[in-house]
C-alpha cells in the first residue's frame, strides 16, 4: 500500500516568503502611485511658465532680449553682465510681452542684479499698466533670484522695467505662472556665462588674428580671386563681432577704447606686412590698403563713440549727441561775448536761473560754489560781493538780449539737469581766442540753443576733419591719409569719459593746420602761410610750426657763410628764399585780417583780456595737461615750486629738443619743417590732453612713394618711413592700458611719458634717415645739398636714375643703391619739393655752384666735371 505524500517543511517557508515579497511590492507600487499623483498635482498647481520662449512685442534699451525668457539662469552670484543675462541700458529701458489673451497671474520669478528693483506690470489693453510685483533689492552681490506667489492678478500684456540701484541693470531669467511656482528645477537650466565685455574683446582679438592670416597668405603676385577667397576668414570674424556688439549695444567705454587700440594694431599689421620680406614675399597692395581702410574707419568711428550718443537729455530722458558740458560754456560766450566777455558766464548763469524759475532766490543758492573767472579762485554765493555782482549781471544786457540769454540757458539747465548745470561752474570757462569767438559768433548769432541747432553745428567738426584728411590723401598719398585717420581716432588723449564729439568747432584749428601743411607741400606758399596763421589765431599752438619755417633760411645762410665767409646780398636772399617769404607774407596778411576783424566785432580790448585769461590758465597746474612742464614737475599744486628746483633740467630738455628739430629740419621741404615744428607744441606750451590730437598730422613725416613708382615693384615705404608710422601706431595701441588707470593724476602722467617717448623715437628715426644718406656722402667727400657739392664722376656714363636729383634734396639713387633708400622722396622726380626754386646760374663774382640737391640737371660729362672743378675755387677738392 502506498502512503500519501507530505509537503516538506521548507516549501512552506518559501511560500511564506513569496507572500511577504508580494506585500512589499504592493507597498512600493502604492508609494509610486502616490508620488506620481503628488508630482502631477504639483505640476498642475504650478502650471507652465507663461513667458517660456516668448519674444517681446515692444522694447526699449534692452539688447539680447531672448535671454530673459530662454529658461536658462546663471549660478547665484555670477557677474551681472554676461552671455546669460540681458542688460537694461537705462532706467527708461523695458520689455513688453503679449500673452495672447487675458490670463491669471499668481506667481513670478526673476533672477537679476542684486542692488536694483525689477518691476513687473500688467495691462489688459497694452496701454495702461499697473504694478503687479516689485522684485526687491538684495544684499548679496551678483545675479540673485527673487520670487513671489499669491499675486492674485490677471493681464494680457506684461511689462518688465527697472528702477533704483546703481544704473547697472541686468536680468538673466523671468518666469510667470498662473498657479504656484512649484519646482523651478524642472523648468530651468543653469549655465555659467562669460561677461559680455570679455566676449567683445575676445572677438576683436580673433578679428585681428584673421586679418593677420589674410595679410600673410596673400602676396603681390596673388590673383584677386585668391585674395577675395582668403578674405572669407576676416569676414566671418567681423560678422561674429558685429553680432556680439549689436546684442550688447551700447558697449561700455572700455570696449570702445579697446576698439581704438585694435584699429591701431590692425594698421600696424598692414604696415609691418609691407616692411617684412618685401623683396622675397611682397605684400598684396589691395589687401594692405583694404586693411588700412578698415582700421581707419574703425578708428575714426571709435573717436565718435562708434556713433552712439555720449550724453543724455535729462528732460526728454533719451540719449543726446550734443556735448552740452562743452557747449554750455562756449555757445553763450560766443553768442553773447559783448555782454559776458571772459569773466561773466557763471554769474550770468546764476542770475538767469534766479530770474527764470519762480521761487528760486540767491538765498536758496547761498551754498552753491562757482569759479571767479577773473582769478580762477572758487567763491560762494553767500559772499556779499559775489552776490552783488550776480545781481548786476542783467544790466550788461539789453532787455531783449537778456530774455534770449535766459531762454538759451534754460535749454542747457533742462537738458543737463540742475546738478550738472551748476556743477560745471567749477570749470575754468571759455579760453578761446577772439578769432574763434568771432567765427563761432557768426555761426550762433541768429540761432536759439536746442538739440537740433547744436547737433547740426556739431557736424562741422567731422566735416572739416574729413576735408583735411582727403587733402592729405591727395597730397601725400592714400596710405598716409589712412594712417593719419587711424592716429586721429585711435589715440585716447581726451579720456574724461567723453570726447569732443558733439561739440562745435573744437577741431577746426587741427583741420586748418593739416590743410596748411598740404598747401605747403604743393608749393601754394601764400595759402599755406594763411592757413597756418588762421590755425594759430584760433588756438595759439600752431605758431611754433610757423616759427620753425625760419630754420631753412638759417641753414641756407650758414651754408653760404661756410663757402663765401660772408652773407649773401639781400636780392639773392629774396630770390632764393622766396617760398619762405611768400609763406610769411600769407601768414602776416591772414593774421592782420583776422585780428582786425575780431577786434572790430568785439573791441580791441578783447585781445588784452584773452592774453590775461590764458596767462592765468597757464600759470596754474592742471591734472590733465600734457606737457614738458608736467613731465618734469608733475601736475599737483607743488608744480611751480618743483619746476623752480628743476629749472636746469627743464631748460636742458628744451634746448635738446630745439637742437634736434633744427638738425632734423636740414634739407627738408617747408611742409616737413612745419610738421617737425608741431613737436614743440607740448614743449613751448602747456596744452590740455584733448589738444594732443594734433599728432594726426605727424604721419606725413614719412615719405610715401607715389603709386606709379610703387606699382612698378618698388615698396611704397622705406624701412625708416614705415617705422615712423609704426611708432605712432604702437603709441596709440599702448594707450589702451593707460585708460585702465582710474587715478587721473597717474593716468595723465603715463600719457605724458608716452607722448614724449613717441616724439623722441620719431626724431631719432628722422635723424637716422638723414644720416643714412649723409654718411655715404661724407665718404665721397661732400654732403648732398651743401654748397659746392658736385656728384663725383668715375668716368662712366650716367645711369637713368642719376640724371635728376630727387625732390627732397637727397642724391638720386644709383644702380648700386638699394631701391628702398630711406631718404627717397615721395613725389615724382619732375615735381620740385625744395624750399626754393632752382637758383639761377652763378655769376663769376658771387654765386657758388648750384646746389645738386635742388637742381634737376643732367650729370655733366666727366671731362667737363674735372675741368669745372679745376676752374672753380669754391669747389672742394677730393
Amino acid at each position: 500500500m502506498q502512503l500519501p505524500r507530505t509537503r516538506p517543511a521548507h516549501c512552506s517557508v518559501c511560500l511564506l516568503r513569496q507572500i511577504e515579497h508580494a506585500r512589499w511590492l504592493a507597498r512600493i507600487a502604492l508609494l509610486a502611485l502616490v508620488a506620481v499623483a503628488l508630482s502631477t498635482g504639483c505640476a498642475a498647481k504650478g502650471g507652465p511658465n507663461l513667458l517660456a520662449g516668448l519674444r517681446p512685442v515692444r522694447s526699449q534699451g534692452v539688447p539680447n532680449q531672448a535671454r530673459i525668457t530662454d529658461s536658462v539662469r546663471a549660478p547665484e552670484g555670477e557677474d551681472w553682465e554676461s552671455s546669460v543675462s540681458a542688460a537694461f541700458s537705462s532706467p527708461q529701458a523695458f520689455v513688453e510681452y503679449d500673452l495672447g489673451q487675458r490670463k491669471p497671474i499668481d506667481a513670478a520669478y526673476v533672477q537679476g542684479d542684486n542692488n536694483d528693483e525689477y518691476v513687473l506690470e500688467g495691462s489688459d489693453d497694452g496701454t495702461h499698466f499697473r504694478v503687479l510685483w516689485v522684485a526687491p533689492v538684495l544684499r548679496e552681490p551678483g545675479l540673485r533670484a527673487r520670487s513671489a506667489e499669491g499675486l492674485g492678478a490677471s493681464a494680457r500684456y506684461l511689462r518688465i522695467s527697472v528702477r533704483g540701484g546703481d544704473r547697472r541693470f541686468a536680468l538673466s531669467e523671468v518666469q510667470v505662472y498662473s498657479g504656484g511656482i512649484g519646482s523651478l528645477s524642472s523648468s530651468m537650466r543653469e549655465r555659467s556665462g562669460v561677461p559680455t565685455p570679455v566676449m567683445i574683446r575676445s572677438k576683436v582679438l580673433i578679428l585681428l588674428l584673421c586679418f593677420g592670416v589674410w595679410l600673410a597668405v596673400t602676396r603681390r603676385q596673388s590673383s584677386w580671386i585668391w585674395a577675395v577667397a582668403a578674405a572669407a576668414l576676416p569676414v566671418w570674424a567681423a560678422s561674429s563681432l558685429y553680432k556680439e556688439v549689436a546684442d550688447a549695444w551700447p558697449i561700455p567705454g572700455r570696449e570702445v577704447a579697446f576698439v581704438r587700440a585694435a584699429a591701431a594694431a590692425l594698421a600696424g599689421l598692414a604696415i609691418l606686412r609691407e616692411l617684412i620680406a618685401r623683396r622675397v614675399y611682397p605684400a598684396h597692395r589691395g589687401v594692405v590698403l583694404t586693411t588700412l581702410g578698415i582700421s581707419a574707419i574703425a578708428g575714426f568711428m571709435a573717436f565718435f563713440n562708434l556713433g552712439h550718443p555720449q550724453f543724455e537729455d535729462r528732460k526728454a530722458k533719451e540719449p543726446l549727441f550734443v556735448h552740452n558740458f562743452d557747449m554750455r560754456v562756449y555757445y553763450p560766450v560766443a553768442k553773447y561775448f559783448k555782454e559776458l566777455r571772459y569773466d561773466g558766464l557763471y554769474k550770468a548763469s546764476v542770475a538767469a536761473y534766479v530770474d527764470d524759475v519762480p521761487g528760486v532766490t540767491l538765498d536758496s543758492l547761498r551754498n552753491v560754489e562757482l569759479r571767479d573767472l577773473r582769478n580762477h579762485r572758487m567763491s560762494r554765493l553767500d559772499d556779499s560781493q559775489v552776490r552783488a555782482e550776480v545781481e548786476a549781471m542783467p544790466q550788461r544786457f539789453s532787455p531783449e538780449r537778456w530774455q534770449a540769454f535766459k531762454a538759451d540757458m534754460r535749454y542747457f539747465r533742462e537738458t543737463m539737469g540742475l546738478g550738472d548745470y551748476l556743477g560745471t561752474m567749477h570749470d575754468h570757462g571759455a579760453n578761446a581766442t577772439p578769432v574763434w569767438l568771432a567765427i563761432a559768433h557768426l555761426v550762433f548769432a541768429h540761432t536759439t540753443a536746442s538739440n537740433t541747432t547744436l547737433t547740426l553745428t556739431g557736424l562741422l567738426d567731422p566735416l572739416l576733419l574729413l576735408v583735411a584728411l582727403m587733402a592729405i590723401g591727395r597730397t601725400y598719398g592714400l596710405r598716409t591719409m589712412l594712417v593719419s585717420m587711424v592716429v586721429f581716432g585711435a589715440n585716447d588723449y581726451y579720456m574724461f569719459g567723453s570726447n569732443w564729439g558733439g561739440a562745435t568747432l573744437r577741431h577746426d584749428w587741427m583741420a586748418y593746420l593739416a590743410l596748411g601743411l598740404c598747401a605747403l607741400k604743393v608749393e601754394r606758399w601764400v595759402l599755406g602761410g594763411a592757413l597756418l596763421a588762421l590755425s594759430a589765431a584760433i588756438r595759439a599752438f600752431p605758431v611754433v610750426a610757423l616759427a620753425t619755417l625760419a630754420i631753412p633760411v638759417g641753414w641756407w645762410l650758414w651754408d653760404r657763410w661756410l663757402v663765401q665767409r660772408r652773407l649773401p646780398r639781400l636780392n639773392k636772399l629774396l630770390r632764393e628764399q622766396r617760398p619762405v617769404l611768400l609763406t610769411a607774407a600769407g601768414a602776416a596778411a591772414c593774421a592782420l585780417v583776422v585780428w582786425l576783424g575780431s577786434s572790430l566785432l568785439f573791441s580791441f580790448d578783447a585781445w588784452t583780456e584773452w592774453l590775461a585769461k590764458v596767462s592765468l590758465l597757464d600759470r596754474d597746474p592742471h591734472v590733465n595737461h600734457i606737457s614738458l612742464r608736467g613731465l618734469v614737475a608733475g601736475s599737483d599744486h607743488l608744480q611751480l615750486r618743483v619746476l623752480h628746483q628743476r629749472i636746469g633740467l627743464f631748460a636742458a630738455l628744451i634746448a635738446v629738443s630745439v637742437v634736434a628739430i633744427v638738425f632734423a629740419s636740414r634739407r627738408k621741404p617747408l611742409d616737413q619743417v612745419a610738421t617737425l615744428g608741431t613737436l614743440l607744441i607740448p614743449i613751448a606750451f602747456n596744452p590740455a590732453n584733448y589738444y594732443i590730437h594734433f599728432i594726426f598730422v605727424l604721419p606725413i613725416l614719412a615719405l610715401e612713394r607715389p603709386r606709379p613708382e610703387a606699382s612698378s615693384g618698388r615698396p611704397a615705404l622705406s624701412g625708416y618711413d614705415g617705422w615712423l608710422w609704426g611708432v605712432l601706431l604702437v603709441a596709440c595701441a599702448a594707450q589702451y592700458w593707460e585708460t585702465l588707470v582710474s587715478d587721473l593724476d597717474l593716468h595723465f602722467q603715463i600719457g605724458t611719458v608716452l607722448l614724449f617717448t613717441t616724439f623722441t623715437a620719431l626724431l631719432t628715426l628722422v635723424l637716422s634717415r638723414d644720416m643714412s644718406k649723409i654718411l655715404p656722402s661724407l665718404a665721397a667727400g661732400s654732403l648732398p645739398g651743401d654748397p659746392g657739392h658736385k656728384p663725383r664722376s668715375r668716368g662712366r656714363a650716367p645711369s637713368p636714375e642719376s640724371k635728376a636729383a630727387p625732390p627732397d634734396g637727397t642724391q638720386a639713387a644709383t644702380p648700386g643703391e638699394a631701391t628702398d633708400d630711406p631718404g627717397r622722396a615721395n613725389a615724382p622726380v619732375s615735381e620740385p619739393h625744395s624750399t626754393a626754386p632752382a637758383a639761377a646760374p652763378p655769376s663769376e663774382a658771387e654765386s657758388p655752384p648750384s646746389n645738386a640737391a635742388h637742381d634737376a640737371e643732367p650729370e655733366p660729362d666727366p671731362a667737363q666735371a674735372r675741368s669745372r672743378t679745376s676752374q672753380d675755387p669754391s669747389t672742394p677738392k677730393s
